[in-house]
């Protein structure tokens, strides 16, 4: 299973890329894991390896840099 993502824009009043970001998973939609961390601003995809055949999962992620980390992506299925 692949997920991938489109980079954050930074803004024109100076905002600072992304130094990595943080995909979190979940079984139900709702209560999801303590993510995988990816690093590197042009890393916009990840493959998981280890998910159980014909099972639902979702997925949100999240960008961060030095200011922190950003509210997570709208969850998808």
């Amino acid at each position: 299973m692949v997920v991938a993502w489109d980079a954050p824009v930074t803004n024109a009043a100076g905002g600072f890329a992304a130094d990595g970001y943080v995909i979190y998973g979940s079984a139900n939609g709702y209560g999801f894991d303590s993510g995988v961390v990816i690093t590197g601003e042009s890393s916009t995809s990840y493959t998981f390896t280890d998910l159980t055949d014909n099972t639902v999962r979702y997925f949100q992620v999240a960008a961060w840099n030095e200011g922190g980390e950003s509210f997570p992506a709208q969850t998808v299925g």
